[in-house]
């Protein structure tokens, strides 16, 4: 189980300072409209730890990732893109304590499963991860996933 004074680095310096970085089992939900900012953020929380990192891509164009990082395929047509095997994916990723996970991103969830199934999906992964001591980081916009944020 995560402990209040397990805490690890986001990759940013001044957010580290801060808010005193992230604890072990977060679950942080980035949400903004800059792709940018979290390109940025996503390359940085990856690029740190001696722990596994993964990033676990949805939708869009083949990633650019930093060395050492695991590419999960969830994109339409590609191994992980069952919504089940995908949660098992990323459930079992997520065992080694501290390992860190980019799930890019939760719009895609909404738009390929329904705003109920996608805040299922959540609800279901982020408290196993949680629990496993993994560090998760979710992407989302408030137009593509705003109905369920507040649930989230």
């Amino acid at each position: 189980m995560p402990y209040e004074h397990e805490r690890e680095s986001s990759g940013i310096p001044a957010f580290d300072e801060r808010l005193g970085g992230l604890l072990v089992g977060d679950n942080v939900v980035w949400v903004g409209d800059d792709r940018r900012v979290h390109d940025l953020l996503e390359e940085r929380f990856l690029s740190v730890g001696e722990e596994p990192r993964t990033l676990v891509v949805l939708g869009g164009d083949d990633p650019t990732v930093p060395d050492g990082v695991e590419v999960v395929d969830a994109r339409p047509g590609r191994p992980h893109a069952d919504p089940l095997e995908l949660e098992r994916a990323i459930v079992e990723l997520g065992k080694k304590r501290r390992a860190r996970l980019v799930i890019r991103d939760l719009d895609v969830l909404v738009r390929r499963l329904g705003e109920e199934r996608a805040l299922t999906f959540f609800s279901r992964t982020c408290p196993r991860l949680f629990d496993q001591g993994s560090i998760a980081y979710w992407r989302a916009t408030p137009a593509g996933s705003g109905r369920i944020l507040d649930e989230v």
